[in-house]
């Protein structure tokens, strides 16, 4: 708990710092949905290169998979998807986002971004 409170501190200013606090968490315990989250999350928006930004997705994945009822992955997807200019993986991503009932916040902006991913824009 400790260390997710100071990787959440660390997320805006330092998403590399936060990254490799998130790694820590993950050494105890891999399957950590929302340390993969995140950890992915921090990566893509510190990434500087391909192989950073596809180690973002691969982690973003494995979230994905070790609980496939939590919905912020799926919506981190989604964005950099989008953001990419690859639609036909961001729509499937952001779609179980929206399933996934994320908070009203995250939603309005994901239901945003759905209809511009959809519309092609």
């Amino acid at each position: 708990a400790t260390l997710l409170a100071q990787a959440r501190a660390l997320e805006l200013a330092d998403p590399a710092g936060a990254a490799a606090v998130y790694a820590t968490i993950l050494e105890d315990d891999p399957d950590d949905p929302e340390a993969l989250t995140y950890r992915g999350w921090a990566l893509a928006r510190s990434a500087t290169s391909d192989v950073e930004l596809r180690e973002a997705i691969d982690s973003l994945v494995t979230a994905t998979e070790a609980d496939p009822s939590y919905p912020d992955p799926e919506c981190f997807l989604g964005i950099i998807y989008a953001q990419l200019g690859q639609r036909d993986l961001a729509l499937p991503r952001v779609d179980a986002c929206l399933a996934g009932n994320p908070p009203a916040e995250v939603r309005g902006l994901v239901e945003s971004l759905r209809e511009r991913v959809a519309g092609g824009d």
